[in-house]
């Protein structure tokens, strides 16, 4: 029995979950981590769209699209209350 089979037998169930965990947590830090990104230019884009929406048509497009609660939601993020 050589070095490697001999700790590849004294190492625990719990060892070799614990392992597993660790990867699946790093894994999942990754994801929340690349999601995070992909909302924050999805929200940047609503900005400018809304922000287009207003200065080129003064919010007229406001009556088709039905979203004008969730661009002024997001417009307002971010800015001091007053």
């Amino acid at each position: 029995m050589n070095l490697e089979e001999m700790r590849e037998a004294l190492a625990s169930d719990a060892t070799r979950k614990a392992d597993s965990l660790e990867r699946q947590v790093k894994r999942l830090r990754t994801e929340l981590r690349d999601k995070d990104k992909a909302i924050e230019s999805y929200q940047k884009s609503l900005r400018f769209m809304f922000n287009r929406c207003l200065a080129l048509t003064h919010g007229l497009i406001c009556i088709f699209c039905g979203e004008r609660e969730k661009c002024d939601e997001l417009r307002s993020v971010g800015k001091k209350e007053e």
